[in-house]
Order: C-alpha cells, then structure tokens, then sequence
C-alpha cells in the first residue's frame, strides 16, 4: 500500500506554571509532555484507529496534523515530502481535514449550511462557477444523509447528529486525502453514534477516504479501523492489525481498555484485568514503563527499564517486557 502519511520521534510539549525547586528563590519551568516520542505511518485507504484514555495525547497528535498546535521536535512526511519545509505544511490544509468531537461548538452559528459548505471551496478555488459549487452542495448534503433543502438552515436548526453530519459534509467539501476524526460519535446519543459511525464506514468505502480516527473506545474502533494505535501517557504501548489486536491484545494497557468494554471477547472468557490507581500526571512521568505504577504485572525491572515499541509478532509491535506471560 502505499504510504501516505508518516510521523517520526514527534514531541508536543506545553509549559506549566513555574515553581520552586527546592533552593531559594531558584524557578524551574516546567514542561507537560503531552506527545513524546511517537512515530507511526498511515497508507492510503486505510482507517487508523488511535484509542487511549483521556489525556493521553491522541486528539493532541490529530491536531497537530492540521496546524492547530506546533510540535517540540519530530517531522512529518506527506507523500514522502518533509512537511518542516518552508512553505510545505501549507499544503497540507487542503488534503488533511478535521472532523472535531463537538458538533455544538464547531459550526459557526452566524453561518447558513450553505456559507459552511461553500466557504472552503471558494478558499482553495475548487468550483468554477456558481453553479458548479451549488451542484457539489447539493451532492455533500446527499451523501451525508441530509436534503438540499437543509442549505439555508441554520446550525441551532439541527441535531446533534444532523450538525455532525454537517461537520462530516464541510471536511469533504476540500475533497482531501486524509481525514481525521477525533472522537466523532463522542457527543452524540448511543442511537446516533451507530448512524454515524456507518454513514463514515460508509463514505470510507464509496469516496476510498483514508482515516485517522481518534476514540477513547475500543468497541467502536472495532468496527470502523483496519489498524490499532494504542496510547498511554503520550506514547504508544502497541500497534497491529484491528483484529488481532482485539481478539490477543500484547500489552497490559491494552489488555485493560478491553476489559473494560462490554461484551468483549476478554469477558466472553471470563477474564478481567484492571488496572490500579490513577494515570500520572504528564509534567512527572514515571520512570522505566509508564504502566508500572498501575500495572498488576509489573516487575522491579519494570520501574527502570528502557522501555521501547519493538516486533513482537508478524505486524505486532509492543512495549512491554511482560510480552510473553501476557501471551
């Protein structure tokens, strides 16, 4: 397949407040390392599920993708282009799209559905005339479940689903490459988050979109990602095919986040596996694995070990010491 998207060693980190260090009058700043050291490649035609719990960097990484947030170090390669090049990432805000969590939040409520949609293809030049931008209107509106009639209503006229379809209609509306959801069904009724996730399986396979999609739910990701990225603490603990991952998770982290899925094969075999206490804060990260504190397989080599994603199988990767006990 051919590789669209690649992301190498990226670091996002925010600063805190200072505070003291100990010595008098001595300020240390203090950093929160919201992404540290994350590599990973996305092919065309892909979907590429990053699932972690709350806080863990993911919708940190999707927007950075996107401009929304700069990076500490790293690069990233677009169709093999160094994207730090000057003038490059430009380039990337027409074929990389984003699809936020809220609907509520993201439409502006001052603009009709027409205005949203139309807006970006005036931006990047994408119709030649009136005309022809009214027919592609119409088409996104169709293809997202929606009527050519809904046009000229305004964000508050809609459901939460209906406004999330609208968000799904504007990032098509660039015709790009690479979407990224991050959490899309998130805000959304239970009843409403299948519509949705079968309206974007759906545009996946009629339009051959390729997919980051972020979600703190493995159930979902099940049904929509070719591919698993699981995040802990800013950095990836294990990678594979969706399946597999589902069916023999090889990290303890991973282990965890399915057991805590209702009827999943974990449970289906009556095993449970919980971890313990709370995630660590971001600014002190623990030393050797991440996990250890919370880990009830952790090891003292664990608390110091060099911890690093390595080939545990064909097309598996994990970073975990305790790989084969968990296998």
């Amino acid at each position: 397949m051919e590789e669209l998207l690649r992301v190498e060693h990226l670091k996002v980190q925010f600063p805190v407040s200072e505070s003291f260090s100990g010595k008098l009058f001595s300020l240390r700043k203090k950093y929160v390392k919201a992404v540290d050291d994350v590599s990973f490649t996305i092919h065309r035609g892909e979907v590429v599920a990053l699932v972690g719990e709350s806080g863990c960097g993911k919708s940190t990484i999707g927007k950075f993708l996107v401009s929304l947030v700069e990076q500490t170090s790293g690069a990233v390669y677009y169709r093999g282009e160094d994207m730090r090049q000057k003038g490059k990432m430009q380039s990337l805000r027409r074929n990389v799209q984003y699809i936020f969590q809220d609907p509520f939040s993201s439409l502006n409520p001052r603009m009709t559905v027409h205005t949203i949609l139309s807006r970006p293809m005036q931006i990047f030049h994408l119709s030649k005339t009136d005309k022809e931008r009214e027919e592609k209107i119409q088409k996104l509106l169709r293809e997202v479940g929606l009527t050519p009639e809904n046009a000229l209503r305004f964000p508050h006229e809609f459901s939460g689903g209906q406004k999330q379809r609208i968000s799904i209609a504007r990032a098509l509306s660039v015709e790009p490459e690479l979407i990224i959801a991050d959490e899309p069904t998130a805000a959304l009724d239970i009843s409403i988050q299948a519509q949705i996730l079968k309206l974007l399986i759906q545009l996946k396979e009629t339009l051959g979109l390729t997919m980051l999609f972020i979600s703190h739910d493995l159930g979902v990701v099940e049904y929509i990602s070719d591919r698993i990225l699981v995040m802990y603490l800013g950095t990836i603990v294990e990678t594979g095919p969706t399946g597999e991952v589902i069916k023999n998770p090889l990290h303890p982290y991973t282990k965890a986040l399915l057991s805590a899925v209702p009827h999943n094969p974990l449970q289906e075999k009556n095993v449970e596996f919980r971890l313990t206490g709370d995630i660590p804060s971001t600014v002190n990260i623990p030393g050797g694995c991440r996990l250890h504190p919370r880990c009830p397989l952790a090891t003292e080599a664990c608390k110091t070990c060099d911890v690093k994603l390595e080939d545990v199988a064909p097309g598996r990767q994990a970073a975990c010491i305790m790989v084969p006990k968990i296998r």
